[in-house]
């Protein structure tokens, strides 16, 4: 499977930190359609983070792997 992992160490950590605080600051600051588009950032980018495949990065042909 990692042939087609595309997204590096680095740009993991930024992802899964990223995706935590937005989840954070959904859960605690916002409310309605606002808090729902904050949970779905937030779960593509600890998703993305988990399994190292960006589905844009895909399509432009990037990758953040060494």
């Amino acid at each position: 499977m990692k042939k087609y992992q595309n997204v590096g160490t680095i740009d993991s950590v930024v992802r899964l930190i990223l995706g935590i605080l937005i989840l954070l600051i959904g859960y605690t600051i916002l409310a309605g359609v606002f808090q729902t588009a904050a949970y779905l950032i937030a779960f593509i980018l600890v998703a993305t983070a988990i399994t190292r495949i960006c589905l844009i990065y895909k399509i432009f042909d990037i990758s953040t792997r060494k």
